[in-house]
């Protein structure tokens, strides 16, 4: 894990559909009975903001990971974050060597295949609607 660096700028969030937030009360995109939330740890030494995420859902499914990340931006958008880890999750879905996932993540997106589609369309059309920064 690389040293990352605490962001100084406090960033307030409006979230609009399809994100919300979860239980962890972080921004979050409901999928199905579970809730896939995302959350900034600051940024790497090359300007990148670096995420982590977290899979609630029923049956005691808890999942998470703490290695996303994406461009240097201006700001964390979680919007961002949760189109590229939707992404990431429907890529592996089917992958036959390396998955990026555990088999327990894996076989929760295969189920929920649709609504990650979706959601990941949607935020990638909107992320920047769907998480309006207030400075």
């Amino acid at each position: 894990m690389p040293n990352l660096n605490p962001s100084s700028q406090r960033v307030n969030y409006k979230l609009h559909a399809p994100l919300a937030i979860s239980g962890r009360l972080l921004p979050a995109a409901p999928i199905g009975d579970s809730w896939l939330s995302v959350d900034c740890l600051g940024s790497d030494d090359a300007g990148r903001f670096v995420f982590a995420w977290y899979l609630d859902g029923p049956n005691s499914l808890r999942q998470s990971g703490r290695d996303l990340s994406f461009a240097a931006s201006r700001f964390p958008n979680p919007g961002r974050a949760l189109a590229e880890l939707l992404g990431f999750l429907e890529n592996d879905i089917d992958a036959d060597q390396d998955p990026i996932f555990s088999s327990a993540v894996r076989d929760w997106a295969r189920a929920h295949r649709d609504e990650i589609v979706d959601k990941q369309q949607q935020l990638e059309a909107d992320a920047n609607w769907c998480c309006e920064v207030d400075y």
